[in-house]
């Protein structure tokens, strides 16, 4: 399951991007019935739980952007997020139908990169935002002509 985010008008807030990331790590378009109706509770509730990281996440990018441009080259923070986020998904599905699911290290590895290709996605929206606002800098201008923005 994919889904393209359009940004147009500054980045995703991070209830979009948690909501993203919750509906591909947790793909429920086979079910039906009243299970649809519990896995689609779970599914919400894996983006509450993935909403205050997205937001931690955008924010310090920003931070970083903000204290200095050149942050825009900077390698993508991902490992410093992911052993939490994961920890707290494994620990939402427990006692769940699903906690057998997200206990196995292949669904946890599946999840990460996700939540990992989400990550780096947020914050190269971030640093095309930033080069936007700072369009005389040479930073900006080469993250952009890097990027092809």
């Amino acid at each position: 399951m994919s889904r393209v985010l359009i940004t147009n008008n500054g980045p995703h807030p991070p209830e979009t991007w948690a909501m993203t990331t919750a509906e591909q790590i947790f793909d429920i378009s086979a079910l039906a019935g009243e299970s649809l109706f519990q896995a689609q509770r779970f599914q919400l509730g894996i983006a509450e739980v993935l909403m205050p990281h997205h937001e931690r996440i955008q924010t310090t990018e920003r931070g970083k952007l903000s204290e200095n441009i050149s942050n825009l080259t900077a390698p993508h923070e991902v490992d410093n997020y992911l052993d939490k986020i994961i920890e707290d998904i494994v620990a939402l599905a427990n006692g769940t139908p699903w906690q057998a699911h997200f206990a196995r290290p292949d669904v946890q590895a599946a999840a990460r990169h996700v939540v990992g290709t989400h990550i780096i996605t947020a914050q190269h929206v971030e640093r095309l935002w930033h080069a936007d606002r700072n369009p005389d800098s040479g930073e900006s201008q080469t993250y952009r002509e890097t990027h092809g923005a």
